[in-house]
C-alpha cells in the first residue's frame, strides 16, 4: 500500500479520513440524488460490508490495509473512520475543519474522535 509508505515518512500533521458509506456518486447503497446517484438501485460500484451492510466493503478493506502498514504510534499520523459518504457536506466540513486546525497550528491527534460517527485509529 504505497499511500501508507508515504504517510509513514510525513513530518507534519497527517490525517486520512475514510468515508465508510461510499467513495463517490456510483458508490452508494441506495439511490440518493444529493450524493450523485439517482438509481433506480444501488450504485454500480457499491459492495456492502457483510458485517455492517450500510458501510462499503471497499472502505473497510482500505482501513484494514492502513492499519497493517501505517505507524499509528506516531503523534502526527491519524486515520479517522467516518460514518459518512464522501459526497456528504458533513464529510467536507470535517476535512476542511481539520485542514484549518492544521494551518493554524491547533491540530491534535484524537481531537475529532469524540464526535458522533468518527473513530480515530491512532
Amino acid at each position: 500500500m504505497e499511500i501508507a509508505d508515504k504517510v509513514n515518512t510525513a513530518k507534519g500533521p497527517t490525517v486520512i479520513c475514510v468515508p465508510m458509506r461510499g467513495w463517490g456518486a456510483t458508490d452508494t447503497r441506495v439511490p440518493n440524488k444529493d450524493l450523485g446517484w439517482a438509481g433506480p438501485t444501488e450504485g454500480p460500484t457499491w459492495i456492502s460490508d457483510p458485517d455492517k451492510p450500510e458501510w462499503s466493503l471497499r472502505s473497510r478493506r482500505f482501513v484494514e490495509g492502513l492499519k497493517e502498514r501505517l505507524d499509528l504510534s506516531k503523534p502526527n499520523i491519524e486515520v479517522l473512520v467516518v460514518d459518512r459518504h464522501m459526497n456528504e457536506p458533513e464529510f467536507a466540513d470535517l476535512m476542511s475543519g481539520i485542514l484549518l486546525d492544521m494551518l493554524e497550528g491547533r491540530w491534535k491527534k484524537g481531537d475529532r474522535s469524540n464526535q458522533p460517527g468518527i473513530q480515530s485509529l491512532g
